[in-house]
């Protein structure tokens, strides 16, 4: 992986970068690649010039800026809508390099260390489109259960306000009706997450680490 260094303030223009003389910047290089800038500090995956790290850390990059605090049943749909846009992304990966096994296979039937290292790529793909799948059915669970609690506030609701309202007769034996379920979210929003289906979903979030397979 190439390194990047810091430059305080630019000796000049550089236009196709968007950096300005005196301007601070990072740059760095590779051996067969030229030199790279940029305003801001270069991520992993702009430092490799393998194809499959680069891609690798571009979905690391992605799990990292996955929302962990979803406060409403929106936020979850999109937190699983996310995971599966990434799992999708690393089923090309492992297809890709799945593909370029084979063909090393093909060229080197007795074997050979490129091939072994493909072998371990494919490998780590398939262990992280698992960790991924296992991440977004917990999150469909979640998505379920909050509405079903959601669904059970309203009804309290409705009963509450049945009761204020002198036009609607009030059962005749109150006591002998089903008590309600207390979720302790008589204080929030119709969509709101409580605190704990919050945490459960930062969890969730949280537990996807990316195998790079090197």
């Amino acid at each position: 992986m190439a390194r990047a260094t810091f430059v305080k303030a630019a000796r000049k223009d550089y236009p196709d970068h968007g950096i300005k003389k005196g301007e601070s910047y990072y740059w760095w290089a590779f051996r067969f690649g030229g030199k790279h800038r940029s305003k801001e500090p270069p991520k992993p995956s702009q430092l490799t010039h393998s194809e499959y790290l680069s891609q690798l850390y571009a979905l690391q990059e992605q799990v990292g800026e996955l929302n962990l605090a979803p406060t409403t049943v929106g936020d979850l749909e999109s937190l699983k809508s996310d995971v599966e846009v990434i799992m999708g992304d690393m089923e090309s990966l492992r297809d890709e390099t799945d593909e370029k096994r084979g063909n090393v296979e093909d060229a080197f039937p007795g074997g050979s260390p490129v091939l072994e290292t493909l072998e371990v790529r494919v490998e780590a793909c398939e262990n992280n489109i698992s960790l991924l799948d296992d991440a977004s059915s917990e999150l469909e669970s979640l998505i379920r259960e909050v509405e079903a609690r959601q669904e059970r506030l309203a009804k309290r609701r409705k009963k509450q306000d049945e009761k204020k309202d002198p036009k609607v007769e009030a059962p005749k034996d109150e006591d002998e009706e089903e008590e309600e379920e207390d979720d302790g979210d008589e204080d929030l929003g119709e969509d709101e997450l409580t605190q704990d289906e919050q945490s459960r979903a930062e969890d969730i979030v949280g537990s996807i680490e990316i195998e790079e397979g090197e």
